[in-house]
């Protein structure tokens, strides 16, 4: 029996810390959203701020390379959308409750980035069909 195409190459390669990415963003999260809205960079929070920000850029970026490889797998593969759409809400947030503050540009671009992709993944089905909608909205709410 032959595999799949996308089972013969060779996976990409994946940095020693994606373990850890999906994990810091639901850690930091309580504390990202006790940040000073106003300017969260200058909170006693700044730390859990920026790694919640980071960890939900690195999941956005790695789940549109991944569905860019293998676009019909990767839109039936729950877990990721499960998390990307948790990455998403939290971008929302930052564009919408911390508008002036100096990482808003940035976490508005990606999450277009992400709506653009939750669209992409809603022609093939699955379960990221359920997230577009909750994408859109953060998308809208902005």
């Amino acid at each position: 029996m032959e595999l799949p195409s996308y089972a013969q190459c060779p996976p990409p390669h994946q940095h020693p810390t994606d373990g850890l990415v999906s994990p810091l963003l639901y850690i930091h999260h309580c504390f990202f959203a006790q940040s000073n809205p106003l300017d969260p960079i200058k909170s006693q929070y700044a730390p859990s701020f920026l790694a919640g920000y980071r960890s939900a850029c690195t999941i956005i970026g790695s789940v549109k390379q991944q569905f860019a490889m293998f676009p019909a797998q990767i839109a039936r593969f729950g877990v990721l959308w499960t998390h990307a759409s948790s990455a998403t809400v939290m971008l929302a947030s930052v564009v919408t409750h911390s508008s002036k503050c100096k990482v808003a540009p940035a976490a508005l671009m990606e999450l277009y980035s992400a709506c653009e992709l939750f669209a992409s993944a809603a022609n093939y089905g699955g379960r990221v069909v359920k997230f577009l909608v909750r994408a859109s909205l953060s998308h809208v709410l902005y």
